[in-house]
């Protein structure tokens, strides 16, 4: 996935936190060519998972002390993506490793991070200029 300027908030902490987020997908990609991509693939989806719930909290605290008005619907978006995720990753532990199926949630998870970003985060731009400020991203 390639980072584009249509994608920037124009907060540095959370672009940041997208471009690592894009990574984490592509990685996801390179997983699903590798010998042992079943083992590779559960690591980087956990790795994943993991990293969207800590953006996710940073991104819903600012939307929401800066009256964003799309915190609702990212909020609400946010755990669609978590349900969507976690669903997988129990069927992935009750029923084995799915070439098909992970191959084709990697591409659910590139439609959804791009369409979220461009149709809900990018309203951040809106908000102060404060959130500019943010600390950057330690992850």
């Amino acid at each position: 996935m390639e980072w584009r300027d249509e994608f920037s908030t124009g907060i540095e902490a959370i672009d940041e936190q997208h471009q690592r987020l894009f990574a984490l997908v592509d990685e996801l990609k390179l997983a699903l060519q590798s010998e042992d991509c079943a083992s590779i693939y559960q690591f980087g989806l956990n790795l994943l998972s993991s990293y969207a719930l800590e953006h996710f909290g940073l991104e819903e605290t600012c939307m929401h002390v800066h009256k964003c008005p799309a915190a609702q619907n990212n909020q609400l978006a946010h755990a669609q993506f978590v349900q969507y995720v976690t669903r997988f990753q129990q069927d992935f532990q009750n029923d084995g490793f799915s070439h098909p199926v992970a191959s084709e949630l990697v591409k659910s998870l590139e439609h959804w991070l791009v369409n979220h970003i461009c149709r809900i985060d990018v309203q951040l731009r809106v908000c102060p200029t404060v959130l500019k400020d943010l600390p950057r991203a330690s992850l």
